[in-house]
């Protein structure tokens, strides 16, 4: 080869080595050529690699599951991380909450990769981020949805029902992120698309915090700004794409507006608060690599857009929080229903038939739904007091804002307290979002408290305002009362939370 040529093959070569991924970084999904999912120990086992090899990334203790295994996180930032909340937009990323849904523990733990070996140094530089490969660990290694207690986790951001969730909200709490991706997988082959003969087709779904009691600035920020960006990006790589919808072919709505999951969870304390849902196979394993890639992408178009339009995230969070605490007599949405507007909605869907009691994909056609719900309307109102005295009786409730990391101030024996108290004369069911509810009809008196030890008082000018109040208000849809762990308040007569305005609710904790 002339000496010419050997110079350019060389300069060639050289190029092709340093783009290429570092061999010794393959995710552990890859070193198994996509045939067999990364466990537990292997997770451990690759964060603490990319530890090693990455200045960006150091790796902490979430917490331990049900049976003992360690949760770990990523903290990932050019600098020190959290350190400049000024200019940097702070992100948390969490997967497998959900153990039978892998594609997003193996797109996190690809992510990770390329940022230690320089794919996203440009990100970093506006961007701090939190990364948790996989919440249930245990409910992953034997590949079913809920934890080792038999407790969905995107059930129990509310109840705290389970370590995995609480240490996730502690480290919410630790950091407050102004941004939240809770990702999972949905599963296309429901019973009822199949009887209909066809499934969805979507790749990957955002879902959109949808609760009213959220900050009405952040929702039409991430369906006005980011659902377009999303779509537009997404697709554009040849993925499909769209916001993320539920239910029976017949009766299509957008997820819930409970906060006892992670989306609205977070969301309901003004966060800019996302689902990711990707597409599930009939498989543990069934095309792998390509959820993965997808779910990768949808996460790397997110962290783009955040870098893009951080200034505009920062503001609108800020500000959000903010009116947490300053505002005052702010409206609370009690019940809110789902309702149509005068839109079709049209999709992609694939056709399956059945062949010998399996099914068989088709050709790809478009499905016109037009029992297609959109729109949340809120129905019962109310006003968010000043705060609510718990009575020391009630500890449960009191432990369970304690975990919440809900500010409150103990009353000493004999304090007086003028508050209003809920009388509830009957409890009826509705339904909402296809689910029967408990609803109380009351009336109200006002009354004065004689405080007793134990008795606390809890502010709502703080970050968990709307959640203190979706928990304690007797006709919240999604309060305590209608959980079986809190049944007893589950009764006729005097309701025993107090809601009470104060004078100057600022001095309760000498601020």
């Amino acid at each position: 080869m002339p000496r010419m040529s050997q110079f350019i093959y060389l300069i060639i070569c050289l190029v092709f080595v340093s783009c290429a991924p570092d061999p010794g970084l393959d995710t552990p999904l890859e070193d198994k050529n996509f045939n067999q999912l990364t466990s537990h120990e292997s997770i451990i086992e690759f964060v603490q690699i990319l530890d090693r090899r990455s200045n960006f990334i150091t790796v902490d203790t979430l917490g331990l599951s049900v049976e003992g295994r360690v949760i770990p996180y990523m903290k990932i930032s050019s600098g020190e991380f959290g350190e400049d909340r000024l200019e940097k937009l702070m992100v948390m990323l969490f997967a497998q909450q959900h153990g039978n849904e892998p594609s997003g523990k193996e797109a996190v733990l690809a992510l990770a990769r390329d940022i230690a070996i320089g794919k996203h140094d440009e990100l970093l530089g506006h961007l701090d981020i939190l990364l948790v490969p996989q919440v249930n660990p245990d409910g992953a290694e034997r590949h079913e949805r809920r934890n080792a207690d038999d407790v969905d986790l995107n059930r129990s951001h509310l109840l705290l029902n389970a370590p995995e969730t609480i240490a996730l909200r502690n480290l919410f709490h630790r950091w407050e992120p102004y941004v939240t991706v809770d990702i999972h997988e949905y599963q296309p082959w429901t019973r009822s698309w199949l009887e209909e003969g066809y499934i969805k087709l979507f790749d990957e779904q955002y879902g959109l915090v949808t609760n009213l009691n959220t900050n009405e600035t952040i929702r039409l920020f991430s369906e006005k700004e980011f659902l377009p960006y999303a779509e537009r990006e997404i697709t554009g790589a040849g993925y499909t794409f769209h916001n993320y919808i539920v239910g029976p072919p017949d009766r299509i709505r957008y997820s819930t507006t409970s906060i006892n999951d992670g989306r609205q969870g977070f969301g309901i304390l003004n966060t800019f608060s996302l689902i990711l849902e990707g597409k599930n196979a009939r498989t543990p394993t069934g095309d792998i690599q390509q959820r993965t890639e997808a779910q990768q992408h949808a996460l790397e178009t997110l962290l783009t857009f955040c870098k893009e339009k951080k200034g505009d995230i920062l503001s609108i969070v800020r500000s959000a929080r903010r009116d947490l605490i300053t505002t005052t007599q702010a409206e609370f949405v009690l019940t809110m229903s789902r309702e149509k507007d005068s839109s079709i909605l049209t999709i992609p869907a694939l056709e399956v038939s059945p062949v010998n009691d399996e099914y068989e994909t088709g050709d790809t056609i478009m499905v016109d739904i037009e029992n297609y719900f959109p729109l949340v309307v809120k129905q019962e109102v109310t006003t968010v007091p000043d705060a609510y005295l718990i009575p020391g009786s009630e500890y449960r409730i009191i432990e369970l804002f304690e975990k919440h990391n809900v500010l409150m101030k103990p009353l000493e024996e004999g304090d007086v307290q003028r508050g209003e108290y809920y009388i509830i004369n009957e409890l009826t069911t509705i339904e909402l979002e296809e689910t029967e509810i408990i609803f109380p009809e009351l009336r109200t008196e006002t009354a004065v408290h004689m405080a007793h030890e134990g008795d606390v008082l809890v502010p709502t000018d703080q970050l968990q305002r709307m959640l203190i109040a979706t928990a304690l208000e007797p006709q919240s849809m999604h309060g305590l009362l209608q959980y079986d762990e809190f049944r007893h308040l589950q009764q006729t007569g005097r309701y025993p939370i107090v809601r009470v305005d104060l004078p100057d609710v600022a001095t309760i904790f000498d601020r």
